[in-house]
């Protein structure tokens, strides 16, 4: 696992919500009911992805988001 760190972070961050988020990043990186560790942590890394996406973006301001191509 990648260390998180906080120390960015324009306000402080209590213990108990990086203890949090720390044990989900973990449990997300194993293997669960439908993908494996590595495939659940890659869906969730290209998540983050969608911001900067344009396709999403056309999608997003599309009458019909699905008529694209």
């Amino acid at each position: 696992m990648t260390e998180m760190t906080y120390a960015d972070a324009p306000f402080a961050i209590r213990n108990d919500l990086v203890s949090a988020h720390v044990a989900t990043w973990d449990r997300l990186s194993t293997a669960g009911t439908w993908f494996d560790g590595a495939t659940r942590v890659a869906i969730a890394s290209e998540t983050r992805n969608v911001k900067n996406c344009p396709l999403c973006s056309e999608r997003k301001e599309a009458l019909s988001p699905y008529a694209l191509e």
